[in-house]
C-alpha cells in the first residue's frame, strides 16, 4: 500500500509527553480538546458534552482530565476555574454557563495559560489506567484553621 500521507498528516506531532506522577503539582492548563481525532465530540456516558483539559508542570510532564459541561456535572470545572483564579462571581453575574465552554475558541481563550495547583492520583479500571485530577484551593492570606477552631470553641460555636 505504501505510506499513508493523509493518516500521518492528521497525527499530533512529536512523542508523547512524560506522564505527571501522582502527587501535588503546580501546573498550567496547556490545551483544551473537545473531540476525538475522527471529529466526533467527547460525551459522557449519559450523552452530556465534555472537554479534555491537559495540565503540564514546568518540566513538561502532563496529565489529562475530562470535564462534563452540563449544569449538573460542571462542579468539577467550577473547582478548576476557582483554583485557577477565575472570578466565578463575575462569571455568574454575566450569565456564563457551563455550556458556553462547548465553544472551543471561548474555552481555550479562558482556560489555556491558567495556573493552579492540582493533586493527581491514578486508578486502574478494566486494565486501563485513569487519572484523577483534583484542584487544590489556595487558602487566603492569614488563614489559620487552628486559630479558627480555638475561637469557635471559645465562643461555644460548633466548629463545622
Amino acid at each position: 500500500m505504501g505510506y499513508d500521507w493523509k493518516t500521518e498528516s492528521e497525527k499530533e506531532g512529536g512523542a508523547q509527553a512524560e506522564k505527571l506522577p501522582a502527587g501535588t503539582h503546580k501546573v498550567t492548563i496547556t490545551k483544551v480538546i473537545h473531540g476525538k481525532k475522527d471529529g466526533t465530540r467527547f460525551e459522557s456516558k449519559d450523552k452530556q458534552p465534555q472537554m479534555m483539559l491537559i495540565f503540564a508542570d514546568s518540566q513538561g510532564r502532563e496529565v489529562a482530565s475530562m470535564v462534563t459541561l452540563s449544569d449538573k456535572a460542571a462542579w468539577s470545572l467550577a473547582k478548576i476555574l476557582r483554583a485557577a483564579g477565575a472570578n466565578v462571581e463575575k462569571m455568574t453575574e454575566r450569565g456564563v454557563t457551563p455550556d458556553r465552554f462547548e465553544d472551543e475558541t471561548f474555552a481555550s481563550k479562558n482556560l489555556v495559560g491558567r495556573e493552579l495547583t492540582i493533586e493527581v492520583t491514578y486508578r486502574t479500571y478494566n486494565g486501563k489506567e485513569y487519572s484523577n485530577v483534583n484542584p487544590v484551593m489556595e487558602q487566603p492570606a492569614g488563614f489559620d484553621p487552628e486559630a479558627d477552631l480555638k475561637a469557635a470553641i471559645a465562643n461555644d460555636d460548633i466548629p463545622f
